[in-house]
């Protein structure tokens, strides 16, 4: 379709043709040949160019209204004895030919709505997508790693227009998801070693504690031993005392039978020593138990300490090495960019530091 670029075509109202166009329908004529021309294209809304002519007929037509209406208004001037004849005709003239710009303008008007509701929906997931990481503090490790996961899935080359846009922000998301995820992990890693150190103390507190009840528990048992061994002491000495004079009531009637009470005094003796023997072995064999427990936790925990250590030792030299590796990585890109450009070492240094910290984007150091 070939755009007109001319205004509408209407014939000139003089003064001598003004009685016979504003009479009752003498105007039709004017918005019949002006619709005629208006409507006669079906410019395309798809393009910028038919858009652009929509809005020019449209103003043609506010442009044929008032080439009519101000010729007629004039000559409503000299037409004092038919004011409301004229104003009538006029009203209606005017009130055809906006509804007849609406009507040219309407596709526009929708071709308009459509646009804004598409680029609104469109700024709509680019706001999104700038605030995805907004409750970032909140989320543990685990979480943010999901929230990096599913913007990654997000696909920007739907954004038509905004597509630049969004892959910038999609991107800075990312890092800063990144970056909240790396502080959650190093806080529940510390969250963890404490509560690896409470409970290690807590552990510790309950080893004494059993400590302290073996240690009574075996005091109280070479008490009682004790006790027992003298019990039966005492008991030893008492049956031996009643035995003795057992003995001596009855040697008057029989040497044998006062040689065998004597016998078994000394019986009696031997076996309440022997029972005080035994308890008290008994007593040193559970405070050799309780102390070999002891020494055992203690060796334990010594090694555990040992262990750690070691550990720790082989973590700061492994950190340690890696240092040394990114500075001579660093080093060695330094001495090739300063060969391969014009830039000072200072310079040269401030572009590698940027690099390293990820300021440039789309540009990365391989260590």
């Amino acid at each position: 379709m070939t755009e007109q670029t001319t205004e509408l075509a209407l014939p000139e109202i003089t003064a001598d043709l003004a009685p016979k166009i504003y009479t009752t329908g003498g105007l039709t004529p004017f918005i019949e040949r002006v619709a005629d021309q208006v409507k006669g294209e079906v410019p395309d809304l798809s393009t910028k160019k038919g858009r652009a002519r929509i809005a020019s007929l449209a103003m043609q037509v506010s442009r044929s209204k008032t080439a009519v209406e101000k010729p007629g208004r004039d000559y409503l001037k000299h037409l004092k004895e038919l004011p409301k004849t004229v104003e009538l005709e006029l009203r209606e003239f005017v009130k055809q030919m906006d509804a007849l710009r609406d009507e040219v303008r309407a596709p526009l008007n929708e071709w308009e709505a459509v646009e804004k509701a598409r680029t609104d929906s469109l700024n709509e997931r680019l706001q999104a997508i700038r605030e995805w990481d907004q409750n970032a503090g909140e989320l543990t490790a685990a979480q943010l790693y999901m929230s990096i996961e599913n913007l990654m899935l997000v696909d920007v080359s739907t954004m038509e227009e905004l597509t630049a846009q969004a892959a910038i922000a999609k991107e800075a998301s990312i890092k800063r998801l990144t970056e909240a995820r790396e502080a959650a992990i190093t806080k529940e890693a510390q969250q963890a070693e404490l509560e690896r150190l409470r409970q290690e103390a807590a552990q510790r507190e309950q080893q004494e504690r059993e400590q302290r009840i073996a240690i009574e528990a075996a005091a109280r048992a070479k008490a009682e031993a004790e006790q027992a061994a003298k019990a039966e002491r005492d008991a030893a000495m008492q049956r031996e005392a009643e035995l003795k004079a057992q003995a001596e009531q009855a040697q008057r009637e029989a040497q044998a039978a006062a040689e065998l009470a004597e016998q078994q005094a000394i019986n009696a003796r031997r076996q309440a020593e022997q029972d005080r023997i035994d308890a008290e072995q008994r007593a040193q064999q559970q405070q050799q138990q309780a102390i070999e427990a002891e020494r055992q936790r203690v060796a334990a925990e010594q090694l555990a300490q040992q262990q750690a250590a070691e550990q720790a030792q082989r973590e700061a030299a492994a950190k340690a090495a890696n240092v040394e590796h990114r500075k001579q990585v660093n080093n060695a890109a330094l001495i090739d960019l300063m060969a391969h450009t014009d830039l000072t070492e200072e310079q040269a240094k401030a572009v590698i530091c940027a690099v390293a910290k990820g300021q440039v984007p789309h540009m990365t150091i391989t260590y």
